[in-house]
């Protein structure tokens, strides 16, 4: 599965193509910050359409129809999907909501952080005031951050003489 932003379109690999699926662009009322496939007959689309605001829309893969599931309000900046998850920032930390679980809370020292997907189930979490970095990891169970070490410069022989 793809969502392709710039033609508003989803498509789906067929085993020989890409074929598009029925999904009129006036269903998609935003950007799409991540798609899950929790079943073989559907997809999830996680959609940015306000401020503030995460719609979890559901596509089904025969007949395209889109029905909205939930609606997520709070988030303080760009959602991202990973496992059967979609993560995003909030005045309290991190969100993790899914349709298996309640959505969970994570708290952080900062909650203006950037987020960005490092594989199928990982998130990276940073904080550009504080310099922290987390690295977030969604399972079936419980989400589970863990801290970063910070990096400290390395000092080149040549610089460490010139002082």
């Amino acid at each position: 599965m793809a969502w392709l932003p710039s033609e508003r379109k989803l498509v789906r690999w067929n085993g020989n193509a890409f074929a598009e699926l029925p999904v009129s662009a006036s269903d998609v009322p935003g950007q799409v910050v991540g798609l899950v496939m929790k079943e073989a007959d559907s997809i999830d689309l996680f959609i940015e359409n306000q401020a503030n605001v995460v719609e979890n829309l559901r596509v089904a893969l025969t007949g395209g129809g889109v029905s909205r599931i939930r609606t997520y309000t709070g988030a303080g900046g760009q959602a991202v999907a990973a496992g059967q998850s979609v993560v995003f920032p909030s005045a309290d930390g991190l969100q993790v909501a899914s349709g298996i679980r309640p959505v969970e809370s994570i708290a952080l020292p900062d909650s203006h952080v950037t987020l960005e997907k490092a594989s199928p189930n990982w998130v990276h979490v940073t904080s550009p005031a504080s310099h922290g970095d987390w690295m977030l990891h969604i399972d079936r169970l419980h989400p589970a951050i863990s801290e970063l070490p910070a990096v400290q410069p390395l000092r080149m022989a040549s610089e460490a003489g010139a002082q």
